[in-house]
C-alpha cells in the first residue's frame, strides 16, 4: 500500500486489524513510523458506501485478474 502526498510517497504496511471498543483499528507501519488507523463505525459505513460506486465495483470485478497479472 502506498500513501501519496505533497510531502512524498511512502510505503505503508498494515500488519494487523482488530476491534477496539466500538472502533476498528488498522495497525500499520510507514517506514519507521508505527501508527494505528482508527475507524469509527460511521467511517466504516462511509468507506463501504464508496465501494458501491460504479467505478469501484468495476475495479472489484477486475481485481482477481489484476492480482494474477502481478
Amino acid at each position: 500500500m502506498r500513501v501519496e502526498s505533497g510531502a512524498g510517497n511512502f510505503e505503508m504496511t498494515v500488519y494487523k486489524v482488530e476491534p477496539r471498543g466500538r472502533n476498528l483499528v488498522l495497525k500499520s507501519n510507514m517506514g519507521v513510523w508505527v501508527s494505528d488507523v482508527v475507524l469509527e463505525p460511521r467511517e466504516i459505513f462511509q468507506l463501504l458506501w464508496l465501494h458501491f460506486r460504479p467505478r469501484a465495483l468495476l475495479y472489484l470485478l477486475r481485481l482477481p485478474w489484476l492480482a494474477l497479472r502481478g
